[in-house]
C-alpha cells in the first residue's frame, strides 16, 4: 500500500494491482488444494461405505451358510441386491503336514469357503474377498453327497 504525500498532492491510500493479483493467486492456490483434499475425502468415504456394505453382505451370507444354505463342496453365485453380487467356492481343506492315515481317523472335514463380493460396473467393478473355514461331520457330508441332499451337521 502506498501513500503519497507532498505539496499540492492529495493523500492516496489503497492496494496496488500487483498486491491484489498476488492475494488472488494465493487464495486460488489454497482453494484448489482445499477442493482436492475434500474431493479425496469424499471418494474415500464412498469407498469405505461400499466396502463396509460388501462386508455386511458377506457376513450375512457366511452366518446363514449352514442354516439356510447347505454346506457342501462346489461353487455358487447370486445377487444380494441390485448393486452387490457374489461368487462362492467351497472345497475341503487338506493340510500338508498331516499324514493321510491320521486324517482318516478324524471324522471331521474342514471346508474352506472363499466368498467374493462384487459391486459396480465394468470397467470400474470392485470386489472384496472373504475366506473362512467351517467344520462338517465327514460321515454326514459323504452320505448327503451320495443321497443328493438330506441332513447335514456343521460345527
Amino acid at each position: 500500500m502506498k501513500r503519497f504525500s507532498g505539496a499540492g498532492r492529495a493523500q492516496q491510500s489503497g492496494f496496488t494491482l500487483l498486491e491484489v493479483l498476488a492475494a488472488f493467486v494465493i487464495f486460488a492456490v489454497v482453494f484448489a488444494a482445499l477442493v482436492q483434499v475434500l474431493s479425496g475425502s469424499i471418494r474415500n468415504t464412498t469407498r469405505s461405505r461400499e466396502l463396509t456394505e460388501a462386508a455386511f453382505w458377506a457376513q450375512q451370507y457366511l452366518d446363514t451358510l449352514s442354516l439356510e444354505r447347505p454346506l457342501a463342496e462346489g461353487t455358487d453365485s447370486g445377487e444380494f441386491d441390485d448393486t452387490y453380487s457374489y461368487e462362492v467356492l467351497t472345497h475341503v481343506y487338506e493340510p500338508q503336514s498331516v499324514s493321510g492315515d491320521l486324517l482318516e481317523q478324524i471324522p471331521i472335514d474342514m471346508l474352506v469357503v472363499e466368498l467374493t463380493v462384487y459391486w459396480g460396473v465394468e470397467p470400474r467393478q470392485r470386489q472384496a474377498r472373504f475366506v473362512t473355514m467351517r467344520s462338517i461331520d465327514r460321515n454326514i457330508r459323504e452320505s448327503r453327497e451320495l443321497n443328493g441332499g438330506g441332513p447335514f451337521n456343521v460345527n
